[in-house]
């Protein structure tokens, strides 16, 4: 009954290295059982370390896109131009050929904490793409609060068609924080 419970299985007994008698020319290979410290406790810990390779890459995978967030927000001027939205409504067009002048006026709304000065208005020639219709202004849009100004461009025929067609049209405005410096904003503005 001693002899059954002193049994090792031969996956329990690791070769150690041969040991060389210097005085005799024989050499003798010992067995010596294998006794990690963790196979008492965790029979798999291969799995267990690559379940938690798991649960930090879990964490950097969704922590990583969370810190990058906060460093663009961080990053960000506080005095960036805050947005504007509003409406415009056609007044007048006169047709003048090849080319339109068309008086537009804007309802322009600050919803943000700042004054914004408008210092331009431009319009995106569909026809010949990368060309801008300008107009100067010096509009003061006070923080959430409303402003109309009224602006004049000289457009081609076939741009105020095209624009006659779509329920909004995008304006360039060039703003101007109170205490910021002067932006170019992409603003969608609804027709009325």
């Amino acid at each position: 009954m001693l002899a059954a419970q002193n049994h090792n299985s031969p996956d329990e007994y690791a070769v150690a290295a041969p040991a060389i008698d210097a005085q005799r020319t024989t050499v003798s290979l010992c067995a010596t059982p294998r006794t990690p410290a963790y196979s008492a406790i965790d029979p798999h810990p291969t799995k267990r370390m690559a379940a938690a390779m798991n649960l930090r890459l879990r964490f950097i995978a969704l922590c990583l896109p969370a810190l990058f967030a906060m460093i663009f927000l961080v990053s960000v001027p506080a005095s960036a131009a805050p947005p504007l939205v509003g409406t415009y409504k056609i007044t007048e067009n006169t047709d003048l050929g090849s080319e339109v002048r068309v008086t537009v006026q804007l309802s322009l709304v600050n919803p943000g904490d700042t004054a914004v000065t408008v210092t331009r208005v431009s319009l995106r020639s569909i026809s010949t793409p990368g060309q801008l219709v300008s107009a100067s202004t010096n509009t003061v849009v006070q923080s959430h609060a409303n402003s109309q100004v009224s602006v004049q461009f000289l457009i081609a025929q076939k741009d105020f068609a095209a624009w006659q067609i779509g329920p909004h049209q995008h304006f360039l405005l060039t703003v101007q924080p109170t205490g910021g410096k002067a932006t170019l904003v992409n603003v969608p503005l609804l027709r009325t």
